[in-house]
């Protein structure tokens, strides 16, 4: 079991490369460097097989390269339209390049498709959100629905899209931010920052009514396990961090962990397994 992440380093008397893509074992904590070129990578994403990495080449900000586990061979490359931000993996063939647009990339052959964001007739505007800081990113969801949050005619909404994009309804009239799937329950989880109780909660992705999980610092961007059986927030005060796990099915907190020199600002990640927590530390190296 692996960790796929992006890091740079510096080259005495050279041109710095700019972000490369290393892999970590999760039992031994060795580190191997998989791509080695004057290319910068960034987004990076792997699909839920882990059998391929998805990678913005920032060259251009506009072209994604595939590649395998172990980085040695580009698998397939995407031209984009225009300039993307971020990636992530909607299902098993296809991923998505976003902000402050949307395109669908498929790994077999590269090819690309705009998604347009399709709503009803009585719809004259929409916007939706994609922040690191707010840690809201589209979210995959079953039967291939993109959950996103956005404003729709001025009313902050939370909303499923299939894959053409067309709207499928609203879920919620709210500002949901850190949304997340439940592939089994057919849940969404979403955080709701902006009101005076900060909180988790869950709604069915059919619609329905929506259940408050636990209450949250409001300043603590959240993850979740693949399961979604776990969340996790980090909280750094005064140069002292905490990890904060909770468990969504019995809605408390189960575990509390100190994190040495976290880096301010940098969300933590599960293991795909579900049991530990990977962070960035930073001391002489990172």
């Amino acid at each position: 079991m692996q960790l796929v992440l992006t890091f740079v380093r510096s080259y005495s008397g050279a041109c710095d490369p700019g972000n490369q893509i290393g892999l970590i074992s999760i039992d031994s904590g060795d580190f191997r460097q998989i791509t080695n070129d004057l290319i910068s990578h960034s987004g990076i994403t792997s699909s839920a097989d882990g059998k391929t990495i998805a990678t913005l080449l920032q060259q251009s900000s506009s072209e994604v390269g595939f590649y395998d586990p172990t980085g040695g061979t580009l698998l397939s490359t995407s031209r984009l339209s225009r300039r993307a931000e971020k990636l992530v993996w909607l299902d098993e063939d296809r991923s998505l390049a976003y902000d402050p647009w949307i395109a669908t990339l498929r790994r077999n052959n590269g090819e690309v498709a705009d998604v347009k964001l399709m709503f009803p007739s009585t719809v004259h505007e929409h916007r939706f959100w994609s922040s690191t800081s707010s840690n809201t990113t589209p979210a995959g969801c079953p039967n291939s629905q993109l959950l996103l949050t956005g404003s729709i005619d001025g009313v902050d909404q939370l909303y499923p899209v299939d894959s053409h994009g067309q709207f499928v309804r609203t879920i919620l009239k709210t500002r949901g931010d850190a949304v997340f799937c439940d592939h089994d329950n057919k849940l969404a989880y979403y955080s709701d920052a902006d009101s005076k109780d900060p909180s988790i909660w869950s709604v069915p992705l059919a619609g329905g009514a929506s259940r408050k999980l636990m209450s949250i610092p409001n300043v603590a961007p959240i993850v979740y396990s693949i399961d979604g059986k776990n969340a996790a927030y980090v909280l750094d005060d005064a140069g002292s961090s905490k990890a904060t796990i909770i468990s969504i099915e019995q809605r408390k907190v189960v575990k509390e962990l100190s994190l040495a020199n976290h880096v301010k600002g940098t969300l933590p990640h599960f293991t795909p397994d579900g049991h530990a927590l990977a962070f960035v530390e930073e001391q002489k190296q990172g």
